[in-house]
Parts: C-alpha cells; sequence; structure tokens
C-alpha cells in the first residue's frame, strides 16, 4: 500500500498533483513529494490565436486563447 504525502500543511494521496505556484507541479510518490518547474517555451500547446489575444491566469503556467 502506498502512503500519503504531506506538503504544505496538507495530505495528497499517492500519485496526486498539485500546483504549488506558477509553472511549478509536485506529484506524490510513495509518500514523498517531487516537484518540477514547466518551462512554458516547451511543455505548454501552441495557441492558434494572435499573440495580442492571448492571456494568463492566475496560478497557471500557460497562456490561453478566448473561448477555451
Amino acid at each position: 500500500m502506498f502512503r500519503h504525502c504531506f506538503f504544505f500543511g496538507h495530505f495528497y494521496d499517492h500519485g496526486e498533483v498539485v500546483t504549488i505556484k506558477k509553472c511549478v507541479e509536485c506529484q506524490c510518490n510513495d509518500g514523498s513529494m517531487k516537484c518540477g518547474n514547466t518551462d512554458p517555451a516547451t511543455n505548454c500547446p501552441k495557441l492558434t490565436c494572435p499573440p495580442e489575444q492571448q492571456f494568463s491566469v492566475p496560478d497557471h503556467c500557460c497562456k490561453l486563447c478566448p473561448g477555451i
């Protein structure tokens, strides 16, 4: 049986992924949290809307297009 992770005052299940701040994700792995940075230039989907329409959402690493 896998162990839960206790991280920043919360318990997480094995395999659970949490975003702790913009572009940083952590995953619970048998009682241990493993964190890594997300590089928006390489890990975000290519957007089809013009750059002037792209917008950011608080706590999300990748920009979005309107209507998505």
